[in-house]
């Protein structure tokens, strides 16, 4: 099963063998990766991306704090970090009143976050495909059933 986060889980039955005979185990093995873009500071990651994907969603800054569990404080920081970092600003806002305020993402913010979630699409799809070379289930089945001290075992694993 792959996640947009970037988690890919197996479920594996394992059978071990002990003294007292065979156990069969359920075994989940996953990962979990996160990039960020860095020059002096960081310069863009997934929180960013989730903040901006959540501003876009709900006109407000203060809603998609909100909706991310997330002090308004804090995501106006990450904003204004950011805007510092890349020399533009990220959204418009439009302070409150009859109609209340909002926030909106700018061309140059929806350009960038939307190249950076296909780059993180592109980045799952390669390490999903080395995942699945490494951690196959058949490699996973092989590992559990292996003799400890058989070398002829532990070679074929290495391969």
């Amino acid at each position: 099963m792959i996640s947009k986060a970037g988690v890919v889980r197996r479920y594996q039955k394992a059978v071990l063998q002990t003294e007292k005979g065979s156990v069969v185990m359920d075994k989940k093995l996953s990962y979990k990766m996160s990039i960020r873009l860095f020059e002096e500071d960081k310069a863009f990651g997934p929180g960013i991306a989730v903040l901006l994907h959540k501003i876009d969603e709900l006109g407000s800054l203060q809603k998609a704090a909100l909706s991310m569990n997330m002090a308004y404080s804090k995501a106006w920081k990450m904003i204004t970090a950011m805007e510092r970092q890349w020399g533009f600003p990220l959204t418009e806002r439009e302070t409150g009143g009859r109609h209340g305020g909002g926030s909106t993402l700018t061309v140059r913010a929806k350009l960038l976050v939307d190249r950076y979630d296909e780059f993180m699409n592109a980045a799952r799809c390669d390490i999903d495909g080395l995942f699945e070379e490494y951690f196959s289930g058949e490699w996973m089945d092989r590992l559990s059933r292996m003799d400890e001290g058989s070398d002829k075992d532990q070679e074929d694993l290495k391969g």
